[in-house]
């Protein structure tokens, strides 16, 4: 099969964060921390609303989650944001072989390998590397569902366990 998808990107900060926002709540190991996290606040405010001697603790839990809200959900976008809107126009190229990205002012080439997992989401496609570093590709960039469904297919023959959400 040969595939060559050509795209011209440029970030919103709208498309940033909706990508990273989906990828931290619905994608990482990060919505494990939440299951167990905020389960457990609302148990100990509604017992420091009985008994007075958890009140305490239910500030200590509100606490946790004020520190796990900022260091794993507020901080990565704002991190991503900060990364992706410096970046001006850039165009990649997506072959059996590499990813080419080319920018005003360099050309780069990442081969498939460097990359550990990939996802599509409703908003962009990810790629991730051996760094946890996500690779946001919108999918508004793409133009129009055929190059979507070449994009998904050579995903899913680059990555086994390429996975798609809703």
């Amino acid at each position: 099969m040969e595939v060559n998808i050509e795209i011209d990107v440029i970030y919103s900060e709208k498309e940033i964060k909706k990508a990273v926002s989906f990828y931290i709540l619905r994608v990482s190991d990060m919505r494990n921390y939440a299951l167990i996290v905020y389960p457990i606040l609302i148990i100990a405010i509604v017992l420091s609303l009985v008994f007075r001697d958890f009140a305490l603790l239910s500030f200590i839990y509100f606490f946790i989650g004020v520190i796990l809200y900022y260091f794993y959900y507020s901080r990565p976008i704002q991190a991503y944001l900060k990364i992706y809107m410096k970046r001006k126009g850039r165009q990649y190229c997506f072959d059996k072989d590499r990813v080419l990205a080319t920018g005003e002012e360099f050309k780069s080439e990442f081969l498939w390998s460097m990359f550990r997992k990939a996802y599509d989401i409703p908003s962009a496609f990810l790629l991730l590397d051996d760094n946890k570093s996500i690779y946001i590709f919108p999918k508004t960039c793409f133009g129009n569902t055929q190059i979507l469904e070449q994009m998904r297919s050579l995903l899913a023959i680059k990555f086994p366990d390429f996975k798609s959400y809703k």
